[in-house]
């Protein structure tokens, strides 16, 4: 979910209050699309980034991937929420809510 390296995981990041990036649709949030042409053998038009590249090819692990995501953020917003202070630590936010998922 957060890729496997560094660089990887630093482009998933919305750098925002620790959470990462996401696709709006209709009020529901989703894997941030990437770029087509990294999209080797996608069942569908839409290429998601997610740090697995396997996402774009098995349902299952695209699924998976969102609800984590999603987990991720919501995490991430309780956080904040118990500890005001923390609101501009974007660093510290996403390492602490990291630590909590894993």
């Amino acid at each position: 979910m957060y890729g496997s390296h560094p660089d990887k995981a630093r482009e998933l990041r919305s750098l925002s209050r620790g959470k990462l990036r996401v696709r709006e649709v209709n009020g529901r949030t989703f894997m941030p699309t990437g770029d087509p042409s990294n999209c080797v053998n996608a069942s569908s038009n839409i290429c998601y980034d997610a740090g697995d590249i396997r996402v774009n090819q098995q349902l299952d692990l695209a699924v998976s991937q969102t609800v984590w995501l999603r987990f991720h953020n919501y995490v991430a917003e309780k956080l904040i929420q118990q500890n005001p202070s923390w609101s501009n630590r974007d660093e510290l936010v996403y390492q602490e809510e990291e630590t909590a998922i894993r």
